[in-house]
């Protein structure tokens, strides 16, 4: 191979590699994003519960705030379910750049 084909090839592979770090960065800043909205549902339900406590019992109001509640714990619990889908892909995309990282470094090495 030439010069100039090793130093392109070495630039793709670097690149390459750029990628495969990139597609976790990413996840990892969603991840941190899910748990950011999640902790901002948990707030806004403490909130809410707060407030119905300071409501009378069996009325309108304390219904409307329960509905309200009901509804930030199903918020919550489909963030949980994202965060647990989210890391279980982190997890996996650093097992496989655990393996392909290192043969692209390899490669890189060799020319």
């Amino acid at each position: 191979m030439t010069v100039h084909t090793e130093n392109s090839v070495v630039e793709g592979l670097t690149k390459w590699k750029q990628e495969f770090i990139d597609s976790k960065d990413n996840k990892v800043e969603e991840l941190e994003s899910l748990k950011n909205e999640r902790e901002l549902v948990v707030e806004k339900r403490r909130c809410l519960q707060s407030a119905q406590g300071l409501v009378e019992e069996k009325s309108a109001r304390r219904e409307a705030i329960s509905a309200m509640v009901d509804g930030l714990d199903k918020q919550r619990r489909e963030l949980d379910k994202k965060i647990d889908q989210v890391t279980t892909q982190i997890n996996m995309i650093d097992s496989i750049n655990e393996v392909v990282i290192g043969e692209i470094d390899k490669r890189i090495e060799s020319k």
